[in-house]
């Protein structure tokens, strides 16, 4: 069997692009007044056609428009002002227009899901735009397995 890599990169940047995220905010969004604060939830799964183990997940949250969002609160997840793991968490009682999620544990399994829930403030009235988008890499140990393959057992008659 031939395997170009090429394609195999390809398909895991497809299958962790193609995590279907649902986002779960007020219907009345767009009429809040300023600092005017209400719930929002979201969650991503591992579901899709193609879908593999992603470990290192983290998800890029962004508020558009006429709001900010509050960092979760509790652990396990880590909000920070970037992606990279080793900037400093953003303060919980602070509201922003950006941030990167953290969760813990940071696998994301087939057919699994996961959900974040935090605060959102009005900034001013008006159309509110919420952007989740999930990042991680493929497990290689998903995608080559080491312990796989068939045991052939045949009986040998010596004479």
């Amino acid at each position: 069997m031939t395997i170009n890599l090429s394609d195999l990169r390809a398909a895991v940047v497809a299958a962790i692009d193609a995590m279907p995220v649902t986002i779960s905010a007020p219907e009345e969004l767009d009429t809040f007044g300023h600092d005017d604060q209400f719930d929002i939830h979201f969650t991503i799964s591992n579901t899709a056609a193609g879908a593999v183990r992603v470990v290192n997940t983290y998800y890029h949250v962004i508020a558009g428009g006429t709001a900010q969002l509050q960092p979760p609160q509790g652990v396990p997840m880590i909000a920070r002002a970037t992606s990279d793991r080793s900037s400093p968490a953003l303060d919980r009682n602070r509201f922003y227009d950006e941030m990167f999620i953290f969760p813990t544990p940071d696998t994301l399994d087939v057919d699994d899901s996961a959900s974040v829930y935090m605060k959102g403030k009005a900034t001013e009235p008006g159309r509110v735009t919420i952007t989740v988008h999930p990042h991680g890499a493929a497990d290689l140990t998903y995608l080559f397995p080491t312990e796989s393959g068939t045991n052939v057992v045949r009986t040998v008659d010596i004479v």
